[in-house]
């Protein structure tokens, strides 16, 4: 009974993290007032480039877990998550929140 309540728990929470990376589209017109020097193009990637790094990483999860292990890549990716999420509140450079919003999705426990 309470490893099906778990498993139900680590699957709504992986789902929270994948959806949430396209929470920021909402952000995008804050952003552009925000950067105006910034390229509008760049700036609407951000969910883009998510998207894509999340579906890299899909692709070669079962690679990483296989050469480290399923606990150490959860390990990680919850830091890499954790980087990736505080880290565009702190810093003010944008290329710095483009890179810190690809850190975000570099969680390769996903499946």
């Amino acid at each position: 009974m309470f490893n099906k309540i778990r498993l139900k728990i680590s699957v709504l929470s992986i789902s929270l993290v994948l959806t949430s990376t396209g929470a920021v589209s909402m952000l995008i017109p804050s952003l552009l007032a925000t950067y105006p020097k910034e390229n509008t193009a760049v700036i609407e990637s951000i969910i883009t480039i998510s998207t894509l790094s999340t579906f890299i990483f899909v692709l070669i999860n079962d690679k990483i877990v296989r050469k480290f292990g399923y606990r150490p890549t959860v390990l990680l990716g919850l830091i890499l998550t954790f980087i990736g999420g505080i880290g565009p509140s702190i810093v003010e450079n944008f290329k710095w929140i483009l890179l810190l919003r690809i850190i975000l999705v570099l969680y390769p426990s996903r499946k």
